[in-house]
């Protein structure tokens, strides 16, 4: 198994976005998929980007972790700590959901 670490990076949610999951996930993909091992991610995680009130994180934890399913990933654990560059913990009410969504 190769699990990854992924990363909605810090600039980018400096400026108030959320990358796709395609973006982020299709080369890992094509490097398990090129091993031959199952693929899971260590590490998914953003900071709320510039600007969300935590709604548009949601909304991409819901992206990323249907992408995610939809794909075969055996397993996601959140990135869960308060950075030097950004809180990546989940603690507004629409992320919160989403992954609890996911972890149900």
């Amino acid at each position: 198994m190769l699990a990854w670490d992924v990363y909605n990076y810090d600039s980018t949610a400096a400026k108030g976005q959320y990358l796709a999951p395609a973006a982020l996930f299709d080369r890992t993909y094509a490097v398990n998929q090129a091993e031959n091992l199952p693929h899971s991610v260590a590490e998914p995680g953003s900071h709320i980007a510039t600007g969300d009130d935590g709604t548009r994180h949601g909304a991409w934890l819901d992206q990323m972790t249907a992408y995610l399913n939809g794909h075969g990933t055996l397993w996601a654990l959140n990135f869960d700590l308060d950075w030097s560059t950004g809180d990546y913990r989940l603690r507004d009410p629409a992320s919160r959901a989403a992954w609890t969504a996911f972890c149900a």
